[in-house]
């Protein structure tokens, strides 16, 4: 991490890597309020880690069934995603907007 961050300041950022739509900062003040709650999300899930090995009791309490406990959670949240994903578009059709979100009409605050 060192040697990119030193590269990053001595060379400056290099767009040769391949853009691709991919953007290394947001373009704008909205897009970086998008982007948080990923970022704070991602973060928060790290820190519960630990705690969860720490419950683990007696011969269960190993890296390798950690990584299951980790695996099966993937999996459950994946399976939520997918989902929510086929509904969504069984009920809008070719009207699905990317952000499913938006498909839903929120009035007045109810």
């Amino acid at each position: 991490v060192y040697k990119s961050f030193e590269g990053l300041v001595d060379e400056g950022y290099d767009d040769s890597w391949g853009g691709n739509g991919v953007q290394m900062w947001p373009e704008s003040f909205e897009d970086f309020m998008k982007a948080c709650p990923i970022v704070i999300f991602a973060f928060t899930c790290q820190t519960i880690v630990p705690r969860i090995y720490h419950e683990l009791e007696g011969d269960i309490r190993t890296p390798t069934y950690m990584r299951s406990v980790i695996f099966r959670g993937v999996i459950v949240s994946s399976v939520a995603y997918i989902i929510m994903g086929i509904f969504t578009y069984l009920e809008f059709g070719d009207l699905t907007n990317e952000d499913v979100l938006k498909n839903f009409c929120v009035q007045n605050g109810k």
